[in-house]
């Protein structure tokens, strides 16, 4: 079956898409960006962008947490809730005849 989405639906998935992309950076990347941003705890204030001597322990956490988004484990995570309260909103899209 082919379907089209009329012009509001097509500028809501756009919108929904955009509130995905955010709930994954809100959950992952900026969280992993401010730890990137840290001052290193052995060489203390100023030591900004020292911190790299620590990231092959920290890619361990990177593939926890993308662990934990896998298998719909995303659906579970609060800053995904207003993508998928708006996916839950979203109208049907119509067969194309």
């Amino acid at each position: 079956m082919t379907a089209r989405a009329t012009e509001d639906q097509e500028n809501q998935t756009h919108y929904v898409s955009l509130l995905w992309f955010n709930g994954f950076c809100g959950h992952f990347f900026d969280r992993h960006m401010d730890w990137f941003k840290r001052d290193d705890p052995v060489f203390g204030a100023g030591s900004y962008g020292q911190i790299s001597r620590l990231v092959p322990e920290h890619i361990f956490i990177f593939f926890e947490q993308l662990d934990e988004m896998n298998d719909d484990g995303w659906k579970n995570i609060a800053a995904f809730k207003p993508f998928l309260s708006a996916v839950e909103s979203m109208p049907e899209m119509g067969a194309i005849k």
